[in-house]
């Protein structure tokens, strides 16, 4: 996971010279990555006076159980992980 968002961080500060690439979503996506692998990062984001409200929305959006009993977060990463298992081999048998 912190591969994925130091390589999103990455694309993303490349993202803010270019362009082409969306630099912005990007690095509020490695940012997110980066909270949910560092408890320590999260808890000085939340307590940041510019950033404690969004952190507050996030977290009543994505935390709340749907009826499927996951939450959007988890719904979301089953989405990504299962588009990312149609781009690997097939094993023969």
């Amino acid at each position: 996971m912190s591969a994925l968002a130091s390589l999103l961080l990455i694309v993303g500060l490349i993202g803010l010279i270019v362009p082409i690439l969306p630099g912005i979503p990007l690095l509020i996506l490695s940012a997110l990555l980066f909270t949910a692998n560092s408890p320590g990062l999260r808890r000085r984001l939340v307590n940041s006076p510019r950033l404690a409200a969004y952190f507050q929305r996030f977290d009543a959006v994505f935390a709340t159980p749907g009826a499927d009993g996951l939450t959007a977060w988890e719904r979301a990463k089953l989405k990504v992980l299962s588009v990312l298992s149609l781009a690997l081999p097939k094993q023969r048998r």
